[in-house]
């Protein structure tokens, strides 16, 4: 395989890894794909399917606790029914309607709206509003401590 596989690869899994963070793009199964796709390429050889397995099972899992931190974080908080919906609806229809910053913006939104509709206070709802950003920010540093760990299994078995 020619060696500019490795570094094309590589710079796949760097855009991948900032879209973990940016949600822009989805970064674990972008990287996820690359890799399987050069070990499909290259027969194997240096990412076996041992490998694959465990990058596949972080991409896999780095994007379900994106989904599941955000809700526990609120629920944490005291969020009620009305909250985790709004939350769950904001975070959709901010995708919708305002892009990629309203990934960020719509669960923040629509979990203050839940709140506010349910009865809680302006500070209450508040709380769980920015509970919710919190919760996505952690989500993220968790997906970029799994895009990390795939670029190092990455570089350490291909290209060291």
């Amino acid at each position: 395989m020619e060696p500019y596989w490795q570094w094309i690869t590589l710079a796949i899994l760097i855009i991948g890894a900032l879209g973990t963070v940016l949600p822009v793009l989805p970064g674990l199964p972008l990287m996820a794909l690359s890799v399987g796709a050069f070990a499909w390429a290259e027969g194997f050889q240096q990412i076996t399917w041992g490998y694959l397995a465990v990058i596949i099972f972080l991409a896999l899992l780095g994007s379900l606790l994106d989904y599941i931190l955000g809700t526990v974080t609120i629920k944490k908080m005291g969020a009620s029914k009305a909250g985790i919906w709004g939350f769950v609806l904001g975070g959709v229809g901010g995708l919708i309607f305002m892009g990629p910053v309203g990934l960020l913006l719509g669960p923040v939104i629509g979990a203050f709206c839940g709140e506010i509709l349910f009865g809680k206070n302006i500070r209450e709802a508040a709380k769980i509003g920015i509970s919710s950003l919190l919760g996505n920010l952690l989500a993220a540093l968790v997906k970029l401590g799994f895009s990390v760990t795939i670029i190092l299994i990455f570089v350490f078995r291909v290209m060291l």
